[in-house]
C-alpha cells in the first residue's frame, strides 16, 4: 500500500506493520517555575518531565493487536520517502475494536510514552 503524506499512514507495533487512517501525537513538557529574586520581576521557567499521548484509528488486520497495560514499541509513518517517528516505551492505555456493518472494521488504541523519545517534525 502506498502511503500519502497527510492523508495515511502505517503504525509498526512490534513485527506487525497497520496501515492507518488517522493518528494524532500529543507531546508535553512540564514547566516547573524556577522565578528567584535574580531573575529581577521577570518569570523564569526550566524544562520539566516529558510526555507524550498518541492516538490513532487503524484498519483491522488481524489478530496481533496488544492488550491495555501492554508495553510496546511504536513507529508512525507518516513522511514520504519511509522515515519515521518512532516512540519506544509506549503503554497501552486504551483499545477500542468496531465494526460497522458499512464499512471496515477499525481499531482505536491510545498509548502513553513511558520513558526517553524525539519527538520533532
Amino acid at each position: 500500500m502506498a502511503y500519502l503524506p497527510g492523508k495515511i499512514g502505517a503504525i509498526t507495533i512490534g513485527a506487525n506493520t497497520i496501515p492507518a487512517s488517522d493518528f494524532s501525537v500529543t507531546s508535553n513538557s512540564d514547566t516547573p517555575d524556577t522565578t528567584n529574586f535574580m531573575d529581577e520581576g521577570f518569570a523564569s521557567h526550566a524544562v520539566g518531565m516529558w510526555d507524550a499521548e498518541i492516538s490513532f484509528n487503524a484498519f483491522f488486520a488481524g489478530a496481533g493487536y496488544p492488550a491495555e497495560g501492554e508495553l510496546i514499541s511504536v513507529s508512525i509513518y507518516a513522511m514520504a520517502g519511509g522515515a519515521a517517528i518512532t516512540f519506544p516505551f509506549c503503554r497501552v492505555s486504551s483499545v477500542d475494536w468496531s465494526s460497522d456493518a458499512k464499512d471496515v472494521q477499525k481499531v482505536k488504541m491510545t498509548v502513553k510514552t513511558t520513558g526517553a523519545f524525539t519527538f520533532a517534525l
